[in-house]
């Protein structure tokens, strides 16, 4: 294959109003088409989900806090979603909301309680939310591919890559890139992008460097072959 870097250049993220973007919207339906029942959980009852540190970590102080002076001034607008664990409940959907109302001293806050799924369907839930109520960067979109890749892996279940990028709301243009990525990175690679000690662009440069050597020596063999 041969890799032109000037048509796989993306460093940002965007979805058209097209057939494709509505195919994406219909993948995330199983999510959010079923209703459940709006219920005032105590907020010690509530435990933060320790997966969603791929979306937590991106919030700052001051977002927080203008969280909490939007919820004081109009109240909340969307209820939290939880699903059970043990005797508590495991967020899935408002850790932000959470946190807000944690620094406003309340001590309920209105939840909607989703059936426990699994690891797998727990954090298909956790992404699609996630990346329903954010606008977030490439980077953070390509390491939750990643994320379910490997979640489905550990989970000895085979899926196409083409159906993890629609719970990711991807297009497929991206989904091809994003496995491209995943699948040639070099080791460690991906960790270093992960904490942040590899920038999005020194990333996807790089790894688009190593798939080009790669064709470029396997040509070379076929032709002393």
């Amino acid at each position: 294959m041969k890799v032109n870097k000037k048509s796989n250049d993306f460093t940002s993220f965007d979805i058209s109003a097209t057939k494709e973007a509505q195919e994406i919207n219909n993948a995330i339906d199983e999510v959010t088409s079923t209703k459940y029942d709006v219920v005032n959980i105590p907020i010690e009852d509530i435990e933060f989900n320790p997966k969603n540190t791929r979306f937590s970590n991106i919030d700052t102080d001051e977002e927080i806090e203008e969280l909490a002076t939007s919820i004081k001034l109009y109240g909340l607008i969307h209820p939290v979603a939880v699903f059970p664990h043990g005797d508590k409940y495991m967020l899935f959907s408002g850790e932000r909301r959470t946190r807000a109302y944690i620094m406003l001293g309340r001590r309920t806050i209105p939840a909607m309680v989703y059936p426990d799924t699994g690891d797998l369907g727990n954090m298909e839930k956790l992404y699609t939310t996630n990346l329903q109520s954010r606008i977030l960067d490439i980077r953070t979109r390509f390491l939750a591919y990643k994320d379910l890749r490997e979640e489905y892996e550990n989970e000895s279940k085979t899926a196409k890559s083409a159906d993890i990028a629609k719970k990711l709301q991807l297009s497929s243009s991206y989904e091809k890139k994003f496995k491209l990525l995943y699948q040639n990175a070099e080791d460690g690679d991906i960790e270093l992008l992960q904490s942040g000690d590899m920038t999005w662009e020194e990333f996807y440069r790089h790894t688009l460097d190593v798939v080009a050597a790669r064709e470029n020596n396997s040509y070379k063999k076929r032709i002393e072959i």
